[in-house]
């Protein structure tokens, strides 16, 4: 063992090694320092470490062979045959010694710095997140693309100082385009693909300042792992976009909604049935929901989106409100229970006390409430602008409906909606410009060319006005679309064709549930006060939605009749 020893010190192994386990440090260092900004995979470091590490056998072979000196290198003498030629001087040696001394500070300090400089970086504080592309196209699965990014949206939610904006845009040609026009720092989007139980999702982070790619990564598991890979994509993407994180905030990142895999795919196709905004897909909706809870009785979310979902069929009065309203409650009220950081529940029960139980304090209290756990839910701020339009605070409730645009920039149907706020408010050239930028996003969206065909009627545009009209009623479907949609003509020269689908909306009520107060504009666009105030309070009865469209300026004539300002007052409202 000593003559190993000897022979080892003789040929120098040990000054090699050491020399390797340097420069090794160094490259590990450097690629560890680098990783993040260049974008590269995790297993990038670990693959550099793996060759660092199957390098120092290498290096020790090397090294018994050859003789490495400042004259060159040599093989190394036999043991008897004399000390190699190449040895290098003591000055020498201590010359190569200094050398990659302070080389090895300088790579520190080259490094260091840039660490030091990485950390002071700014967060990106305002992310876009993008539904992830069915790369297979597969309809049995395509829920994953939309949930993936519900799911991260509804993670990243609860992180003090982070601006989420959740779009349906899902292509990406110009990340800088794009960031400026949803006013984000970062966008994050990417693509899933299930073949039987492997589940493959690609992730992309970008930067929209320049347009690189700030992280990207690859998840292969089993399907039965997309409850733990979301949670993983959630906080890597907290440090790739450099945010603090309290202890709190890094807990919930990491803490599943449920513990269930199978409850959180049914969960997650809810949510994509839910997003469908029809009657069908909201039965389909309420299934998945209820299928999901009956796996887990305690997954909160499950129930913040059945009571959305009953919320819906009440607003959309697809069924009676009193039918309704009770699992509305029960459902947000279960949701909150388990689980009083969601603001989905909170903004659910203020738009049925809006709605239905007519609870304007109470309303406000929840919308509050849910604005403050969750400021970039798009809906709280929609749904608490129309209890402002309903109070009459119609200037206040534009601001609302643009805070909601804030975190949808590209949704038609809030781009859309926020078109009928001005209107109310009397502003028509705005709203006309906000519909003409609506159509860009969707040139065929029914509620874009029936708003447009509001706002050309009430400036006196009757041509444009009637196309309009033409085109909306190719496009048209539904009682309330057909009924609210039809109002303009009145203005338009149409009051006949407005009668008849009137008289059609009034023969349907005897066979299936029309919401009185959709009959009461109606009649009340016509100039039949007596009708629509026999519809109006029939409406108040069954406490349907009424009161809000009673601001529309189509039917401003009825305001001079006494039993309007006798109607609002019934409800602690002002005319």
């Amino acid at each position: 063992m000593a003559s190993l020893f000897e022979e080892l010190k003789r040929r120098r192994v040990f000054r090699a090694l050491a020399s390797y386990a340097v420069v090794a440090w160094l490259l590990v260092q450097v690629v560890v320092a680098v990783a993040d900004p260049l974008g590269l995979p995790k297993w990038s470091e670990t693959l550099v470490i793996v060759a660092v590490a199957l390098g120092f056998p290498v290096c020790a072979v090397l090294a018994w062979i050859y003789d490495a000196s400042l004259r060159g290198i040599e093989r190394t003498a036999a043991a008897g045959e004399g000390r190699a030629q190449t040895q290098a001087s003591p000055a020498g040696l201590d010359r190569w010694r200094l050398t990659m001394v302070t080389a090895a500070a300088a790579l520190l300090l080259v490094t260091g710095s840039y660490l030091a400089i990485d950390k002071r970086a700014p967060a990106f504080d305002r992310l876009a997140i993008l539904p992830f592309e069915n790369r297979l196209n597969d309809a049995a699965t395509r829920y994953l693309g939309e949930g993936l990014r519900d799911s991260l949206v509804t993670r990243l939610s609860h992180i003090t100082g982070l601006k989420l904006v959740s779009t349906d845009h899902d292509q990406v040609t110009d990340a800088r385009a794009l960031g400026r026009q949803l006013d984000v720092d970062a966008i994050a989007l990417g693509s899933v693909a299930q073949r039987g139980d492997a589940l493959e999702i690609v992730v992309k982070l970008l930067d929209t300042r320049d347009g690189s790619i700030l992280w990207q990564d690859q998840y292969s598991s089993e399907a039965s792992s997309l409850l733990t890979i979301e949670s993983q994509m959630a906080t890597e993407m907290t440090r790739r976009l450099r945010l603090p994180l309290s202890a709190d905030e890094a807990a919930a990142l990491a803490r599943p909604p449920t513990s269930n895999p199978a409850a959180h795919r049914l969960y997650l196709q809810g949510r994509y049935f839910w997003n469908r905004r029809t009657a069908e897909g909201f039965t389909a909706s309420i299934d998945y929901y209820n299928r999901a809870i009956a796996l887990d009785p305690t997954y909160a979310l499950a129930y913040a989106g059945l009571a959305n979902t009953y919320l819906m069929i009440l607003g959309w009065g697809i069924e009676p409100p009193a039918s309704t309203a009770p699992k509305v409650t029960r459902a947000a009220e279960e949701a909150i229970r388990l689980d009083p950081s969601l603001a989905e529940p909170h903004a659910t029960l203020g738009y049925l006390e809006t709605l239905y139980d007519r609870d304007w304090d109470g309303a406000q209290t929840h919308f509050l409430r849910a604005i403050e756990l969750d400021n970039d839910y798009s809906s709280a701020h929609h749904w608490y602008a129309y209890l402002l339009q309903t109070k009459g605070e119609l200037r206040a409730a534009v601001d609302e409906i643009e805070l909601a645009r804030e975190s949808e920039p590209l949704s038609p149907v809030i781009s859309a909606e926020i078109a009928t706020f001005y209107i109310t408010a009397g502003d028509y050239e705005r709203a006309l410009e906000e519909l003409e930028r609506a159509q860009l996003l969707d040139p065929n969206y029914p509620a874009t060319i029936a708003y447009l065909a509001r706002a050309y009627a009430l400036l006196g545009r009757q041509a444009e006005g009637v196309q309009a009209m033409e085109r909306w009623r190719r496009l048209v479907s539904g009682d309330v679309s057909l009924g609210f949609g039809a109002m303009p003509l009145s203005l338009l020269g149409r009051a006949d064709e407005l009668r008849e689908i009137y008289m059609e909306l009034l023969a349907a009520s005897r066979e299936r549930y029309i919401m009185p107060g959709l009959l009461g504009v109606v009649a009340a666009a016509l100039g039949d006060n007596d009708a629509a105030f026999a519809h109006f309070e029939a409406g108040l009865e069954d406490r349907s939605l009424i009161l809000s469209w009673l601001r529309d300026p189509l039917i401003r004539r009825i305001r001079d009749d006494p039993r309007y300002a006798a109607l609002l007052e019934s409800v602690g409202l002002e005319p």
